[in-house]
């Protein structure tokens, strides 16, 4: 069985993220999807909401489940003619490489879920901010 993943491994939770499509999130998380799985290049659906500077998405995400503002890409990729996207990179860090890092709802939102982290010192929270 394939399973439900593109040819890109990505979830329908990541896929639905991506589009921007807030309604089909909303029916997923719901239904209790998973959204800390993540594609081969370690994109959650956070990554890829905030890729696509999708703010009511990247919002409903944080709400939903602040620690994927803490997840990293696995490794590089550049897509869709995209700039490069190095390994190491943050949700937030996406965003602004992305073209995304002047809106303040996608960045705002990433920040407050970074920030909102327990147990983390002020060195740890600005290096999360960036890859």
């Amino acid at each position: 069985s394939r399973g439900l993943g593109d040819v890109y491994k990505r979830q329908p939770c990541a896929q639905a993220a991506w589009l921007g499509r807030l309604e089909v999130v909303e029916c997923l998380l719901h239904a209790k999807a998973d959204v800390d799985i993540v594609d081969g290049d370690g994109w959650s659906p956070l990554t890829y909401a905030a890729s696509a500077g999708h703010a009511a998405v990247v919002r409903r995400l944080v709400e939903h489940a602040p620690r994927l503002c803490r997840t990293r890409t696995t490794r590089g990729v550049t897509r869709w003619g995209q700039p490069h996207v190095p390994r190491g990179c943050s949700p937030i860090a996406v965003a602004r490489l992305l073209g995304h890092g002047d809106n303040e709802a996608v960045v705002g939102v990433l920040s407050v879920g970074i920030v909102g982290g327990e147990g983390q010192d002020e060195e740890e929270k600005e290096s999360r901010a960036s890859c």
